[in-house]
């Protein structure tokens, strides 16, 4: 499911992944305490990829214009495979709305920036605590993050890594190692069909209760 995210309410325009009832089911599966923010991404294949990572685990991705592709681009939609119906993607038309909206949610958050000039690291304990909303923010493939989203976020990170022979990891790459931190340390080294199954369990129990 895809939207032009307004400051207050995302509006659906259908260029990817599912719309109406079908993107609406699906948004519903979204986890509500982890997103992915690509800020002036670049190249669509990265945009895709990173795509198939949310879908995986159910994790919101936000696209920030200018984007350096269309969100028709066949490169995109091929990266992503058949995993956009299972993604709400929302498009923010620049850096200054999308502070607006991340501004605007409710609860405790916290908005980190990826960056290889960061003094932190990316896999500190006790960087992404449960309860709080975790908005993992990614530059553009070439120039990285733009001034305004460092000043903008509470954290900064980096992924630490030798500089001798690669000047940087890929974006999709990037996005997958913080992705993956962020839900050992919410939700520790738990299978998600282990997940599923105590929930239904605990449902059934709930069921039998009454």
């Amino acid at each position: 499911m895809v939207g032009a995210a307004a400051p207050a309410s995302p509006q659906a325009d259908g260029e990817l992944g599912g719309a109406g009832k079908e993107g609406a089911a699906e948004q519903q599966h979204q986890r509500p305490d982890l997103h992915v923010v690509l800020v002036h991404p670049q190249i669509p294949q990265n945009a895709g990829n990173v795509s198939r990572t949310c879908a995986a685990v159910n994790v919101g991705l936000h696209l920030v214009a200018p984007l350096g592709f269309q969100l028709d681009s066949t490169k995109l939609k091929r990266a992503g495979l058949d995993y956009w119906p299972a993604v709400c993607v929302d498009v923010h038309p620049s850096w200054a709305a999308f502070l607006e909206f991340w501004q605007q949610q409710p609860g405790p958050k916290q908005l980190v920036g990826y960056s290889k000039f960061a003094r932190r690291h990316y896999a500190s304990e006790g960087l992404y605590p449960a309860g709080t909303s975790t908005w993992l923010m990614f530059g553009a493939e070439t120039t990285g993050l733009p001034e305004e989203a460092h000043a903008a976020a509470t954290d900064m990170v980096k992924i630490p890594m030798s500089e001798r022979y690669v000047r940087s990891l890929n974006l999709a790459t990037s996005v997958g190692i913080g992705v993956m931190e962020v839900l050992r340390q919410k939700d520790g080294p738990v299978l998600p069909e282990d997940a599923e199954a105590a929930a239904a369990g605990a449902e059934a129990a709930a069921t039998i209760g009454r």
